[in-house]
């Protein structure tokens, strides 16, 4: 649920009394509808709360609506995608709200975009990954993972039609293709690597895409389809009971340092967070009885998330937390050698 007790009972006139999540009580006295537009509405008459859907996920994630905006939107679009739409009576002006789409086809969809090129079979991908320094690794581990290629031109345009024809047209968004006046085509073209986040199941629930020309933004996820786990989730499972966990932020920074621990043969699951505003604290419970390492790059967003997690990862059962940098300077863990703090302490 969003995070606080619901307990709802139905109201004359339609919606629900809910408990306030503005204030502690022990009978509802929040009012939920859903207005003329299709926009949920809240008023408790007890406290004078008023807001929308985003004030209720900002309350229960313990969010500024102000000042997290963004954050609060996330929250927002990852409970959209895993929780069934609030059904509203007919009228003849509304659109029928589309299905969530089951992590089943999700993955289906999306192996088979990834699965059409292999990041290996194409030139300019494997160019990028080979020019990094630590180019063999991340190429070697980028295969191993599964990363592919959207392929160019009407290879890509071919593709996006066997999906469409395979899935529907529901998965346009999902797959991050459009329609044109010709038929289906990639919607971000120039962002040609796919990086395919995973459940602990091992399902692909999104692909990060990256372009390869060097222009920014160099990342995005198709809309509404943001990584609800962090990057290498699928591997928690496997995990021994003295294997360390290891955060870093993104994919990248995560083949990079799971080749160098593989090579060095140390125990440890790294975790790539796929952008510092996207941390959730429900990724701090692998840590549980286990040493925990924040290897976040060293610019300000880095440095300013830092305790954070420190606190996420002491409230979630860790029983030990290292700040580790990269060293000469380095802003991220591409060929630097690991420089081992001393343990934050206890917040």
């Amino acid at each position: 649920m969003l995070g606080f007790e619901v307990k709802a009972k139905p109201q004359q006139g339609g919606g629900l009394l809910i408990l306030c999540p503005a204030h502690e009580e022990k009978t509802p006295s929040c009012s939920v509808t859903v207005g003329p537009d299709g926009t949920v509405r809240a008023c408790c008459f007890s406290c004078g709360f008023t807001g929308d859907a985003l004030h209720l996920v900002a309350l229960a994630r313990k969010l500024n609506i102000r000042t997290d905006f963004r954050s609060v939107l996330f929250e927002a679009a990852a409970l959209a995608r895993t929780r069934t739409p609030v059904e509203r009576p007919y009228t003849p002006s509304a659109r029928k709200p589309q299905a969530p789409i089951p992590a089943e086809k999700i993955n289906a969809v999306l192996q088979t975009l990834v699965s059409a090129c292999p990041v290996a079979h194409d030139s300019q991908a494997k160019a990028y990954l080979m020019s990094r320094p630590s180019g063999r690794v991340l190429l070697d581990e980028a295969e191993r993972a599964g990363w592919g290629v959207f392929p160019k031109d009407s290879a890509g345009v071919k593709l996006a039609v066997q999906v469409l024809s395979k899935f529907g047209l529901d998965v346009l968004t999902l797959a991050d293709l459009r329609m044109s006046k010709t038929g289906p085509v990639p919607q971000h073209p120039a962002y040609r690597l796919l990086i395919p986040f995973r459940t602990p199941e091992g399902l692909i629930h999104t692909l990060q895409r990256r372009r390869l020309d060097g222009r920014a933004p160099k990342y995005l996820f198709p809309a509404g389809y943001r990584a609800l786990w962090p990057y290498g989730a699928e591997a928690i499972g496997a995990i021994g009971p003295q294997t360390s966990i290891v955060y870093v932020e993104g994919a990248i920074d995560t083949l990079e340092r799971t080749g160098k621990y593989r090579t060095q043969g140390e125990d440890r699951l790294v975790l790539g967070i796929p952008g510092i505003a996207t941390w959730r604290g429900e990724w701090a419970a692998v840590c549980k009885g286990r040493e925990a390492r924040i290897a976040l790059d060293t610019d300000r967003a880095g440095e300013a998330a830092v305790p954070r997690l420190v606190a996420d990862l002491w409230q979630a059962g860790a029983t030990a937390v290292h700040r580790t940098r990269p060293t000469d300077g380095r802003k991220d863990w591409n060929t630097a050698t690991r420089n081992d703090l001393p343990t934050p302490s206890r917040p």
